[in-house]
């Protein structure tokens, strides 16, 4: 007996579309039970479009059972409910011819047959184009719709789209209406960013400080506080038909500056221009556009990578990284511009109690470094580096491996040929023939994940060879001429682990230098926490 299985789509999730799925799925078993076939499987597809297979987990399974032998017959509809893609429809065909299996149209009373296959074809053709067409035709109404709210006024944001996610608003009786509670929180944030020149991670702070949290509980994250700040809603603005979805690639897409609808006054408004603008600026002044494509780019912060210490200078502490932070004193209003370990300023005082240095101390760490690395010969460093490599990753030991990968390669597959010639005379059965095919595929595959992964050892050890010999050049140079600018010796170093009383600095190549210092403060005795005047090595 035949083992038949049946498979059954709709696009969305209403009810009349669920009630002909239901009748989709009777007149599959009614089919299978009419023709005598043992009815094995049924896959169901709920509110998924037909013109990808991307996200149809009941699509995917039926293929993978088909690759596994669990049915020998489909039964479906039509072909559209299938795809109504012609390049998976023709994949799916070539899956199902391989594999020796059938296709069964009911609405036709007919298997799909190979002489079918030019007007199958054009049937995959015509319905991706009336899909196209339909997404089309969506689009416009769409368009139409937000034009129509742009000429004639949205009746109190009936036509704007709000997710569940929006901030300070609700959508009542298809009116948008404002959350008070909500409302305050995002007053809050524009006040932050307006008049105090917040950032969005101090604003972060402060909202989670005053057990202010998100509509999940968890802490309002730095990327929703500028998606709000940049977002005009809050000044009234409703933005609309700013995305949309591209047929040919399957991806939502942003749309030309010229397409986005803008309504002013469209929903109430929570923030007024002066502040909105204030914020936004205050926004920019901290970021810099970069290059991107039609959506306008993202935007980053414009101390990212822009000082040269960057990234380098590490709490000796907590191993946390430190942060370039500007404040102004109390007393004399002077401007401070120092690092701080990023746990002080995330969790307070009590987190971290090192110290604050500046880009001052730290240029004169950098002078005491290069005269220590002008004093002392590296020699002995770059010869030792250049030999662990070697010793670690010869290339004769790589070599003879991979020769050793090659030949268990050509071994394999000759076996997998014997096995395929045992199971053409029968004189292994199937199931022995399937088991062994698959242990050979999986020995082959794993002796070619080893062969990438050596010939990538030898890269890299080509690649370190090359970058230890112009680190050796420049300290020759170095050297040579006796001078060591500081963008040099920057460049040479690694991380600046500061500590109380000294700082351990990490250069290429695993050397370190250890340079003591005592902190001068303003008080001329240095408590932890003050302010930092000037560093005397010791």
């Amino acid at each position: 007996m035949d083992r038949a299985c049946g498979y059954g789509r709709v696009s969305t999730d209403e009810e009349s579309q669920l009630n002909a799925l239901n009748m989709q799925i009777d007149e599959i078993e009614h089919c299978i039970m009419r023709n005598g076939w043992e009815n094995v499987d049924m896959y169901v597809d709920e509110g998924k479009s037909g013109t990808s297979t991307k996200k149809r987990d009941e699509y995917h399974r039926l293929m993978n059972d088909m690759l596994l032998d669990k049915w020998d017959i489909i039964v479906v509809k039509s072909q559209d409910r299938l795809m109504r893609s012609a390049k998976d429809w023709y994949i799916f065909v070539d899956t199902l011819v391989k594999n020796n299996k059938k296709l069964f149209f009911y609405i036709e009373n007919k298997f799909y047959t190979p002489d079918d296959s030019l007007i199958t074809g054009i049937k995959a053709i015509l319905a991706e184009d009336y899909s196209r067409e339909l997404s089309k035709k969506e689009k416009n109404a769409h368009r139409t719709r937000r034009l129509n709210a742009l000429r004639n006024g949205t009746n109190n944001g009936r036509s704007v789209i709000l997710t569940n996610n929006t901030w300070g608003y609700n959508k009542v009786n298809k009116e948008v209406v404002i959350n008070e509670e909500e409302a305050d929180i995002v007053k809050e944030m524009f006040h932050l960013a307006a008049y105090d020149n917040y950032g969005s991670r101090l604003i972060a702070k402060h909202l989670l400080e005053n057990g202010i949290v998100g509509k999940n509980g968890n802490p309002i994250a730095e990327g929703v506080i500028r998606k709000i700040i940049r977002n005009p809603l809050y000044k009234g603005t409703a933005v609309m038909n700013r995305k949309s979805y591209d047929f040919s690639t399957k991806q939502i897409q942003y749309n030309k500056e010229d397409d986005v609808v803008y309504i002013k006054d469209g929903v109430p408004r929570i923030i007024d221009d002066k502040t909105w603008d204030l914020a936004n600026s205050n926004m920019d002044s901290r970021s810099r556009k970069m290059k991107s494509d039609i959506n306008g780019g993202k935007r980053i912060g414009i101390k990212i990578g822009q000082n040269k210490y960057s990234g380098k200078v590490f709490c000796g502490e907590c191993k946390a990284l430190f942060w370039l932070k500007n404040r102004r004193l109390k007393t004399t209003n002077e401007k401070i511009t120092e690092w701080y370990c990023s746990n002080y300023i995330k969790l307070g005082k009590d987190e971290c109690h090192n110290i604050h240095i500046s880009d001052e101390m730290l240029d004169k760490l950098m002078i005491e470094l290069s005269k220590k690395v002008l004093d002392k010969n590296y020699e002995k460093e770059f010869e030792y580096a250049i030999k662990s490599i070697q010793r670690i990753i010869s290339e004769d030991v790589i070599e003879s491996e991979m020769y050793h990968l090659y030949d268990k390669i050509d071994e394999v597959k000759k076996r997998n040929n014997n096995i395929l010639d045992k199971f053409v005379d029968g004189v292994i059965d199937e199931d022995t023939y399937k088991n062994a095919k698959i242990r050979y595929v999986k020995e082959i595959e794993e002796c070619e994940e080893k062969l990438s992964g050596l010939k990538k050892q030898i890269d890299n050890k080509k690649g370190q060879e090359f970058r230890i010999n112009k680190i050796k050049d420049k300290f020759n140079y170095i050297k040579k001429n006796h001078e060591l600018d500081s963008a040099d010796i920057i460049n040479l170093v690694k991380k600046i682990i500061i500590f109380e009383d000294y700082a351990l600095i990490e250069m290429e190549l695993g050397m370190q230098v250890q340079i003591k210092f005592e902190i001068v403060t303003n008080t001329r005795r240095y408590h932890r926490g003050k302010t930092s005047k000037d560093i005397k090595f010791l």
